[in-house]
């Protein structure tokens, strides 16, 4: 007798679950990920002036990308009161804008992304002619738009940080900013 009040208690716990997984997943909430040109992402690093910015490119099946997330993640949730903004760009390809969109709502991704749009080669050398293509890709910008750091390949918590560190406490005593 026991054991039958307990299935339907089970039945219930396991739908909602499979529910919530659903929900998470449901298209047209955070995270959105939009297409974007080179163009469209150096105007809104553009746009950004004010804040530092922590540009991200990566993609779902690069395994130091997914590694790096949450180290990104943690720099944001840390240093986003003092003026930095985080734009994450996944690569991937438009097929696989779904799988993205999932493993960055498990990050607890919050905020709109991007998804790289155009051909490869273009795309790179429109945003900067010192990135080969390597993923991850990492670019920080300061308060005026200007480039300051790059780093290609996974990076910890710490470099993350620190280079996001030596352009908001640098940018203090830089003449013009």
């Amino acid at each position: 007798m026991l054991s039958c009040l307990l299935l339907p208690v089970l039945l219930a716990a396991l739908t909602c679950a499979q529910e919530q997984e659903e929900k998470e997943a449901a298209p047209g909430e955070f995270p959105a990920i939009t297409p974007v040109t080179a163009e469209e992402l150096l105007q809104e690093i553009e746009l950004a002036r004010g804040d530092v910015v922590l540009l991200n490119f990566w993609a779902t099946w690069c395994l130091p990308c997914v590694a790096e997330l949450p180290d990104l993640l943690k720099v944001r949730n840390e240093l986003g009161d003092r003026g930095l903004r985080l734009i994450l760009v996944s690569c991937d390809f438009p097929e696989q804008q779904e799988a993205a969109r999932k493993l960055l709502a498990k990050q607890g991704v919050d905020f709109q992304t991007w998804l790289k749009n155009g051909k490869d080669d273009p795309f790179i050398s429109a945003v900067d002619d010192e990135w080969e293509g390597t993923l991850p890709a990492t670019f920080v910008y300061d308060r005026s738009g200007r480039k300051r750091h790059f780093h290609q390949g996974k990076a910890t918590y710490e470099d993350l940080r620190g280079l996001v560190l030596d352009v908001m406490d640098g940018s203090r005593h830089e003449s013009g900013n």
